[in-house]
């Protein structure tokens, strides 16, 4: 599967690596340059046991690239997982920019013909991300979720003895 990975902090960098890693085509979008370009080099932004390897051999293989550009990653791509970003990871400011980033992302879709599915990963209670999020996605795109694209929520609950994926 072809897969876009939206924002490359600690927990979506361990999601590019063990998604690549099982063989799926996976691009990392980020707005910050230096993480698109630490993933292109096989690092990831975390220090999580093993990420790196698993980065590494993914970028080696073909599987695993790091972007700045959103319409590029969505249009070549079937799946877009958007990762709330971690509070540490934005100083303080993570209010909106999963929104920010719906919006940007149903912009895109807006232009694109293929059927393509969503994946919303945050820690809050699915139902009031999808509240959240869902009318910004489909106002954006101009199609309708169950439609003329698939969304799903997923629970990213954080433990302190590392991410999982």
């Amino acid at each position: 599967m072809r897969i876009s990975i939206m924002g490359l902090d600690y927990r979506a960098a361990v999601y590019a690596g063990c998604l690549s890693a099982r063989g799926h085509w996976v691009v990392g979008v980020d707005h910050r340059q230096d993480r698109a370009e630490m993933l292109n080099r096989g690092q990831g932004t975390g220090m999580e046991a093993g990420l790196e390897a698993l980065l590494e051999h993914g970028r080696e293989a073909g599987l695993l690239s790091g972007t700045t550009d959103v319409q590029a990653a969505v249009l070549a791509t079937e799946l877009t997982f958007i990762c709330e970003v971690a509070v540490d990871d934005q100083d303080g400011q993570r209010a909106g920019a999963m929104e920010a980033v719906c919006r940007e992302v149903g912009e895109v879709l807006r232009g694109k013909a293929a059927r393509h599915r969503l994946l919303l990963r945050s820690s809050d209670d699915s139902g009031r991300v999808l509240a959240r999020l869902l009318p910004i996605l489909e106002s954006s795109s101009g199609k309708q979720a169950g439609t003329d694209f698939d969304i799903d929520v997923s629970a990213d609950y954080r433990c302190d003895s590392g991410s999982r994926a």
